[in-house]
Formats: C-alpha cells, sequence, structure tokens
C-alpha cells in the first residue's frame, strides 16, 4: 500500500473520529429526523458485528465521514458555539475531504492535491484542542515513524461494488491523477452511446488509445474505469481488466513479471477464466467460444492493456 494513502488513511480516521465525537458530546438523538441514516448504519453495525445493538448510541462508531458531517449539518442550532463556528469555518474543506475519504477507503485512483487538501486541514486544526485526534495523527505523521504507519492499515472493504470487476489498484498515488478529465469523459461517452446503439463516433464498440510509452494510457484508462463503475448509471455488468504487461520497472531496473500473459492464446484463456467458477484448460477455439456465450449473458467492458505486446495483430482482429 503506497505510504501517501496510508497518510490519508491515518489523517481522515482522525478526522472522522473527532466528528463523531462531536456528535457524541453534544447530540442526545443523532438521528432524530436523519431515518436514512440510521437505516444504514444499523445495516453496517449488524453485517460488521453480527448482531443488533442494544443502544442506538452503538450505531455512532459505525457513521462513515459523510453520515457524520450531514448529521452534524442537520442539527447545528444543538451544537455547542466552538463546535458550530468550526464547523462553519472549515465547511468548504469538510465537503472537499468526503470524495477523498471514498477515493481512500475504495481503493480508487487518488487525485492531484488529495494529500495537500487534508494535510492542509490537519494542520490547521492540530492547534486546537477540539480536534485531539486529528492532532495527534498530524503530529505522528510528521515524525515519519514507521511503527506508526504499520499500526494504521488500511482495512480492506468487503465486496460491496455493484459491478463485479477485478480491477487493479492505481500505481500512482505520489502524484494523484492530474487532469485529463475531457478525456475520461469522451471516453464514457463514446462507451455509452455504443451500448445504446448510437456509433456516434465510428467506434462500433471498440476504442484504442495510443500514444509514446509512459504518457499515461494505462493510468487514463484505470481512472475512466472506476468512474465507471462507480456511476449510478452504468450500464456494464462485468468489468474486465486484462492486462498483457511483461516487464516492470523496480529500483533493480526492468525486470520481466511472473506469469505475464506472453500470447493471444494465454490472454483469452485469461479472460475466460474470470468468468468461470472453475477455471479450466481448453482449446483456443473453445476460449473464445465461451467468451462469446458469457458477453451474450452480460454486458461487460473487456479493457486489454499493453495490448502491443502481444503481436498478435491479425488473430486479436478476428476476435475483437
Amino acid at each position: 500500500m503506497n505510504i501517501a494513502r496510508i497518510k490519508l488513511y491515518v489523517l481522515i480516521s482522525s478526522i472522522e473520529s473527532d466528528l463523531r465525537n462531536f456528535v457524541k458530546e453534544s447530540l442526545q438523538n443523532p438521528f432524530l429526523g436523519n431515518e436514512s441514516i440510521f437505516l444504514e448504519t444499523k445495516e453496517r453495525y449488524a453485517r460488521e458485528k453480527r448482531e443488533k445493538p442494544e443502544e442506538d448510541s452503538e450505531l455512532i462508531d459505525f457513521l462513515t465521514f459523510g453520515e457524520t458531517y450531514q448529521i452534524l449539518l442537520a442539527t447545528k442550532e444543538e451544537l455547542g458555539r466552538n463546535i458550530k463556528e468550526e464547523l462553519t469555518k472549515h465547511k468548504e474543506t469538510l465537503e472537499s475531504i468526503i470524495p477523498i475519504r471514498n477515493r481512500v477507503m475504495h481503493s480508487r485512483p487518488l487525485e492531484a492535491g488529495d494529500y495537500d487538501t487534508v494535510n492542509k486541514f490537519a494542520r490547521q486544526v492540530s492547534q486546537i484542542t477540539l480536534w485531539p485526534k486529528c492532532k495527534n495523527a498530524f503530529h505522528e505523521i510528521n515524525k515519519e515513524s514507521p511503527d506508526y504507519f504499520l499500526n494504521h492499515i488500511i482495512p480492506k472493504r468487503k465486496n460491496e461494488e455493484k459491478v463485479c470487476h477485478n480491477l487493479p489498484e492505481s500505481d500512482f498515488d505520489e502524484t494523484g491523477f492530474i487532469g485529463r478529465k475531457r478525456d475520461v469523459r469522451d471516453i464514457k461517452n463514446i462507451l455509452y452511446d455504443g451500448l445504446r446503439g448510437e456509433d456516434l463516433h465510428g467506434q462500433q464498440g471498440i476504442i484504442t488509445l495510443f500514444g509514446e510509452g509512459g504518457v499515461g494510457k494505462t493510468a487514463l484508462m484505470l481512472k475512466t474505469a472506476y468512474e465507471i463503475i462507480d456511476d449510478d448509471e452504468c450500464p456494464f455488468d462485468y468489468v474486465i481488466w486484462m492486462s498483457c504487461k511483461t516487464t516492470a520497472l523496480t529500483h533493480n531496473g526492468i525486470v520481466e513479471l511472473a506469469g505475464a500473459i506472453r500470447n493471444f492464446k494465454s490472454m483469452t484463456q485469461g479472460i475466460d477464466n474470470i468468468f468461470r467458477e472453475a477455471p479450466q484448460t481448453t482449446t483456443l477455439d473453445e476460449n473464445i467460444e465461451s467468451i462469446l456465450d458469457s458477453i451474450r449473458e452480460v454486458k461487460t467492458l473487456l479493457i486489454l492493456d499493453n495490448l502491443e505486446t502481444l503481436q498478435s495483430e491479425e488473430e486479436m482482429m478476428d476476435f475483437l
């Protein structure tokens, strides 16, 4: 796990804890008038604890960042003056942290500026006694203590995805995803138009991203793919990512990747195995026929990364 993501997790979790403490200290019935939040939190509690809460107050520790903030805003007049002033003062920043928190917790690609936004907020409130958890986390992070980070590994989320996918985690957390919003929007529009039967861009369901090595083709498509699966109107049932990358750049230079896909047949076998509950070895023709049978049943977005390394242009064109 990238150190930037872990630092964000630590800081955001501490801010979240302080916000929950505002709720505990100031509100006798935080769920009054927030029925939908109450039901979602109760369900989350039962899923994780495998039992029902004895008191509604037990649910507060299971509120998400956004839910906690929403409750505080809805009950602002009941809060103490100092807390109310803090929420008003930092309203814009706290609202901007909510999507950052979701990107951190759900393994979504980070965006440029995510870390700076959260770190700047933590630095500001670390001078105020109202935010003790955030103050402590900020100072510990600045000590760069390895032991502290080892005790704050981001928990793996249970499978709550709306779309079945095997997307990899991003490897550009240090910088975050920078710009290219128009490119992301254009790729999504072409894909969605194709599913609606509108061949407005002459794509016929196939899109190729091409450019010099290192310009960010993989990062762009990965960012787009994550936006697609999080889209409330996502038209796909499956999003399958198949990487044909055979080497990686490490501190020791370029190394060969173990188990890499090196030919057209192994690529089709890999795709077919994702659909199958019990993967099995089959012939090339059987692989292709099985893939076609699968995508007739479910709407599938198939993403082939580093496709040029296969050197199987004729076979690939026939397959597509």
